[in-house]
């Protein structure tokens, strides 16, 4: 009825924090908790108990009211390798272990692009690295899929002198990998992705994607990662930009740069692709990675639906004969409702309307 969980690592010397949620029958009167770290680590803020002789103890608790119960540990700097955590909990009388995590492994300590292992990111490692990654291909050394923020950390540690160590206090992974000659001085919201899609698809047919990117004065690297929807297919991208097929991305980067960008590329819906479809993306500066912004779904337009509303009738037959009257241009969106494809919207347009309207309906 307990259940542990602590993050899903350790470093040396940096605190963590072990979790219990006990939930007790409805029938138990009374109840309490022991627990037993790694050996030589270090106990403390613990939350509704105490230390004693090296076990953690919790309670007892009258009643069955459910228990959220917290404390911190400290690995010695010596600490290697697996360490195991034990308890046991008690309810009227009755004895279980404590469920959920019970091994914590060692952090790793070397950026997954450093191959050798040397706490230098190489030119070559790097290349490799950024290579893998825009194919789309598995990385020996785990994470098999190569994150975005982590090529992006990986070229930025380059950059910076080659040379770097490990600092959780500059955050988790990829964030604690720092250089050794100058810490990256990120400067949350002012670097940004916008995206840009247009008011309407067809289906079939190719449209252009843009992605406005401005990074902060202090960033040394970055790239975008864009998700579009699956089965369509992306092509066209400019500044070295690719297509991971198999994961229906759209990759741009590492640039070695705080230059602004505008990225784009070419997307091609489905033959079959109807009703709206949805884009999601996300950028990495120096290996800090916000979402990317603006537009993120695009919808079809029926022929002849001039007002978007995914129907054709007397409506769109009104602002059909009004475009004509007025001898001005539609809009943009519109020109999707062009039935004739004459790049215009006119009588035939409104007639076709008129006739859907007239359609009885299912």
């Amino acid at each position: 009825f307990v259940t542990r969980t602590f993050s899903s690592c350790y470093a040396p010397g940096i605190k963590l924090t072990v979790t219990l949620k006990a939930t007790p029958a409805s029938t138990t009167g009374t109840y309490a908790i022991e627990e037993t770290p790694p050996a030589g680590w270090t106990v403390s803020n613990i939350s509704d108990g105490t230390l004693d002789s090296g076990k953690i103890k919790f309670g007892p608790f009258f009643g069955n009211t459910s228990q959220t119960l917290t404390y911190d540990v400290t690995p010695p700097a010596t600490a290697t390798g697996d360490n195991t955590f034990a308890g046991t909990a008690s309810q009227d009388g009755v004895s279980t272990a404590v469920a959920g995590q019970t091994v914590i492994s060692a952090c790793p300590l070397y950026h997954p692009a450093d191959t050798n292992k040397d706490f230098r990111i190489s030119m070559d490692e790097l290349t490799a690295y950024g290579a893998a990654w825009k194919k789309g291909t598995a990385w020996s050394i785990a994470p098999a899929v190569i994150p975005l923020d982590y090529v992006i950390r990986a070229a930025t540690l380059w950059k910076k002198g080659e040379k770097y160590k490990i600092d959780f206090t500059a955050g988790t992974y990829p964030l604690c990998w720092v250089s050794v000659s100058k810490r990256s001085a990120f400067r949350e919201g002012e670097s940004s992705a916008v995206r840009n899609l247009p008011d309407a698809y067809k289906a079939g047919e190719a449209f252009t994607v843009s992605v406005a990117v401005t990074p902060n004065s202090d960033v040394t690297a970055y790239g975008i990662e864009e998700q579009i929807p699956l089965g369509w297919t992306a092509s066209e991208m400019n500044e070295g930009g690719s297509f991971d097929a198999a994961a229906f991305k759209v990759k741009f980067g590492p640039f070695i740069s705080n230059q602004a960008k505008t990225l784009t590329y070419q997307v091609t819906p489905l033959a079959d692709a109807k009703g709206a479809y949805t884009f999601d993306g996300t950028a990495s500066f120096d290996g800090n990675s916000p979402k990317i912004t603006g537009d993120t779904a695009v919808k079809d337009i029926m022929p002849g639906d001039l007002n978007g509303d995914f129907k054709t009738n007397l409506t769109d037959a009104i602002i059909a004969l009004q475009i004509v009257v007025a001898a001005q241009p539609p809009p943009t969106a519109v020109l999707v409702a062009d039935v004739n494809k004459d790049g215009k919207i006119g009588t035939q347009e409104a007639v076709f309307a008129l006739e859907k309207a007239a359609e009885p309906s299912e």
